[in-house]
């Protein structure tokens, strides 16, 4: 059987899991673990190498630049690997509506909080940053490069690659958004010098 949750765009990924799981609805583990919201992970179809968000979306409701409340069904969005169509407006996300799967709560629950420790174990996630830093280069893993290239723990300001996952920038409490630009930078000076792979940016600069 299936079911549908519309979720209002400021909602956490996590939180949206655990009431879908709760109610015995189940198809967000992919995305479950990841640290965001739903107008978010919408806008560039956050995922995991499980799957993407665009995979249980079925539709989206915005607000325009002329004030107009719009719907959007998923294949009207052209999603791809880190990217949609609404990446290419200035419109609002409002809320999103999904199609998921019936299951059984305890199993969800368990099988979600098995996730969460997962990822827990694997990310810094204990520790501020922004998420995954750079897309996944096509036959490869941005944290495999960037270890590789000896970026480990280097620091620019408050901002150091992370040791436990070399894809995440943390912040050690007084970085700024200069120190973390900068460190990116150089990331991708070492990667490119080692690899000859440019390192395109997963995270969006406002």
């Amino acid at each position: 059987g299936k079911g549908r949750i519309l979720a209002d765009a400021g909602v956490t990924l996590i939180d949206l899991a655990r009431e879908a799981a709760r109610i015995g609805l189940q198809g967000f583990e992919p995305i479950a673990g990841i640290p965001g919201t739903v107008g978010g992970a919408v806008f560039m179809n956050a995922g995991t190498k499980e799957g993407d968000i665009s995979s249980i979306l079925e539709k989206v409701e915005v607000l325009t630049s002329s004030s107009k409340k719009r719907i959007f069904f998923t294949e009207e969005l052209s999603f791809g690997y880190r990217k949609s169509a609404l990446q290419k407006t200035n419109w609002l996300i409002l809320r999103a509506q999904f199609k998921l799967k019936k299951g059984t709560p305890d199993l969800i629950k368990e099988n979600l909080e098995q996730i969460f420790k997962e990822r827990k174990r694997k990310f810094p996630l204990d520790a501020p940053s922004a998420g995954s830093v750079f897309k996944r280069p096509p036959g490869d893993y941005a944290g495999r490069l960037i270890e590789q290239a000896g970026c480990n723990g280097m620091t620019v300001g408050g901002a150091s690659v992370s040791n436990r996952h070399a894809n995440f920038i943390i912040n050690s409490g007084s970085a700024t958004a200069d120190d973390i630009l900068e460190l990116i930078e150089k990331i991708r000076r070492l990667v490119y010098d080692k690899f000859g792979i440019y390192l395109e940016l997963e995270q969006e600069i406002l």
